[in-house]
């Protein structure tokens, strides 16, 4: 205990060592030998001996929240543009209905806003919580725990911006169509008219929050981010001077003194993402064509109009990582030289937020595994496939496939007669039979023996075509026909179990073999 607290003389403590190495920290016992793992004095040690894995649970449990987020992001950008219809058949331009449009449009963006509220709380409760407290044990104990720098609040900002440039996007569109309709009483104009002012003064905020989120030092180390970020800020900027155009248009001209952002921070910006595009092609490649496309809107900024879409921010490594955080191996805790703090199982290549040269994961099915299967459900099915089932362009594979459309022919014709007894079943043949129709019993009366000796003679002789032949009068047995099977020199395969038709059948017959003659008159 002496090595982590400085005591005096009588046991009592002063303060934390912070000259304590971490080979000095070990788990409390008594002189006894029991552990003292329990007791308040000596919880601080205890912790201190388990802190990496403390970490690591903690990272885990980030990594899946983050993941988790993310792939919720997409969803609700998905559902608000499949749902877009719909929610215009749902507005009435009539004066009387002013309060239900409001609930419609209320009811659109609650599941969006309750999202963006759920990231604000994750930032907040959680990732500044343990950021914090990671600081503070640095402070304290400088030799025992690192400065780490983790990049989750950064992370969880970037989800912030995505999901208020699916709302600003989709708050645009309505706006939109809103002003086009016709209203007598102007009131769903009106409403258009206050989501486009919503969404130019929620455009100017976030752009300066963007700009703070940039002014932390933290930002520069990873590049992916950094880049994103700038994205976001300028497509935010976008968003306010196409709704300042449109509504100088419309008669309520608004002054761009709000904006924080000149043609010079514009183009230094533009020119930031462009240099960490080339020096870091991995993760920052595509982030280079969106800055090109935003290069185009500015220079035609006085043109911008609310039928020129803003151009979308796309990365898939970015997305990939979001997915990897999820996926966090426990056990191989790294820090990498700029302070990050990930699992060394699940990004083997490098730091995912500072790495130069970054790559896609090689392995396809992880990458299209939020459309079908997870990686390893994926492999496990694909090693379960017969082999043959590889060679779909082989000639023998054609051949059979002829061979079985030609059988699937046979059977649909209902020619059993000259069909290949070898290739036919007997729920093949009697289904075949079934086709042509059900057995015709005459008046309720039994068949005769002759008619028995009929079928049997011919069951010697070979396949009948009529459906007499397959089932025997009152009696509920597979005729011979329908017994044969191929067979290794001459031999018979084992009978069947009736099927769920033929005993239909044999019971049908009983019941009409118990039912009393009837004399007709004339016969």
């Amino acid at each position: 205990m002496c090595g982590v607290y400085q005591v005096d003389t009588d046991g009592t403590i002063l303060s934390l060592n912070s000259n304590t190495w971490l080979q000095d920290v070990k788990a409390p016992e008594c002189l006894c030998g029991a552990p003292l793992t329990g007791t308040r004095r000596y919880r601080i040690q205890s912790k201190l001996v388990n802190l990496n894995d403390t970490l690591d649970l903690l990272i885990a449990k980030l990594g899946r929240k983050l993941g988790r987020l993310s792939t919720a992001v997409g969803v609700q950008e998905k559902q608000l543009s499949d749902t877009f219809e719909s929610f215009l058949e749902n507005i009435r331009p009539n004066p009387l209905a002013a309060k239900a449009n409001t609930a419609v449009i209320l009811r659109r963006t609650r599941e969006i806003l309750d999202l963006q509220k759920h990231v604000v709380e994750i930032r907040e409760l959680v990732a500044d919580a343990i950021q914090l407290s990671l600081a503070h044990l640095h402070d304290a104990l400088p030799n025992i725990v690192p400065e780490y720098a983790l990049m989750f609040h950064l992370h969880l900002d970037v989800l912030e911006y995505r999901i208020v440039s699916v709302r600003l996007a989709d708050a645009l569109k309505i706006g939109q169509q809103l002003l086009s309709l016709q209203d007598p009483s102007f009131g769903v104009q009106r409403q258009g008219l206050k989501m486009i002012e919503f969404v130019h003064k929620e455009s100017i905020a976030f752009v300066g929050f963007c700009k703070k989120a940039l002014g932390l030092s933290v930002a520069a180390t990873s590049p992916a981010i950094e880049s994103e970020i700038r994205l976001q800020q300028l497509q935010f900027l976008l968003f306010a001077k196409s709704t300042r155009v449109r509504l100088a248009d419309l008669g309520s001209p608004i002054e761009d003194t709000d904006l924080t952002l000149d043609d010079i921070a514009i183009k230094a910006s533009l020119s930031a993402v462009a240099e960490l595009g080339r020096l870091s092609p991995g993760n920052c490649a595509s982030f280079v064509q969106t800055a090109r496309d935003f290069a185009s809107s500015f220079a035609d900024a006085d043109d911008i109009s609310m039928l020129a879409p803003i151009p979308p921010i796309r990365n898939d490594y970015v997305r990939q990582t979001e997915k990897l955080w999820a996926e966090h191996k426990l056990g191989h805790l790294t820090i990498c030289k700029q302070g990050h703090v990930y699992s060394s199982k699940t990004f083997f290549e490098s730091c995912p937020d500072c790495e130069k040269h970054a790559k896609l994961s090689g392995n396809e099915v992880f990458r299209k595994s939020g459309k079908h299967l997870f990686e390893n459900r994926f492999l496990e099915a694909m090693y379960a496939r017969p082999p043959e089932c590889s060679s779909t362009g082989s000639p023998k594979s054609k051949s059979s496939n002829i061979d079985e459309q030609s059988d699937n022919q046979a059977l649909s014709n209902g020619g059993v007669a000259g069909y290949s007894q070898s290739t036919t079943s007997a729920e093949e043949r009697f289904l075949s039979m079934m086709h042509k129709g059900l057995p015709k019993i005459q008046g309720g009366r039994a068949p005769s023996e002759a008619k028995k000796n009929q079928v049997m003679a011919a069951d010697k002789d070979g396949p009948i075509s009529g459906a007499e032949g397959e089932l025997e009068a009152g009696e509920g047995k597979v005729s011979l026909a329908a017994r044969k099977e191929e067979g290794d020199g001459g031999r018979t395969a084992p009978l069947k179990q009736p099927t769920m038709e033929e005993k239909f059948l044999v019971a049908m017959r009983r019941v009409k073999d118990a039912m009393p003659v009837r004399e007709v008159n004339g016969s």
